[in-house]
């Protein structure tokens, strides 16, 4: 039954789930801060392996960060639109050269017959002294995608 800000479509199956926010949807890096605190002192948050370094893909859901994206997208060579127009999404591509540059241009085309202009891909930055061998051994190259709408957003869902 959907009351209030409940709504039934949104549920799903969760280990274990915390939630910081800031009320009044003010963006900040102390919520950001706390959120990843939060993280890390849950002692069970699913999947467990043999390498204690290795964790098991637990994050944080945040608002699109759009001054930091302007930032890093200007010095990725791509400039994006106002906040709110356009849309972000991470890839996981594989390591062979072959298969990325094929998922790739599969994406663009997909990205393309759905009415979406490509703006460009971000490298996103990974320290690899963090993750566990078995992580290490399986990791992909982890991108962002950035996208705009040939007929803008308005009525999209």
């Amino acid at each position: 039954m959907n009351q209030g800000l409940y709504r039934d479509i949104f549920e799903h199956d969760s280990c274990g789930i915390g939630a910081v926010v800031n009320v009044k949807g003010h963006k900040s890096h102390e919520t950001i801060s706390d959120a990843l605190f939060m993280l890390s002192n849950m002692e069970h948050r699913g999947g467990r392996g043999s390498d204690p370094k290795t964790g098991d893909g637990a994050g944080i859901l945040i608002q699109i960060p759009h001054p930091f994206l302007k930032e890093v997208t200007s010095r990725s060579g791509f400039q994006i639109p106002e906040e709110g127009k356009y849309g972000v999404g991470m890839t996981f591509f594989p390591k062979n050269k072959q298969l990325h540059k094929k998922s790739k241009q599969l994406l663009n085309k997909i990205i393309e017959e759905s009415g979406f202009n490509l703006l460009g891909y971000r490298d996103v930055p990974v320290d690899e002294t963090v993750p566990g061998s078995g992580a290490l051994d399986v990791m992909p190259n982890i991108e962002m995608v950035f996208v705009s709408h040939q007929e803008g957003l308005e009525g999209i869902e």
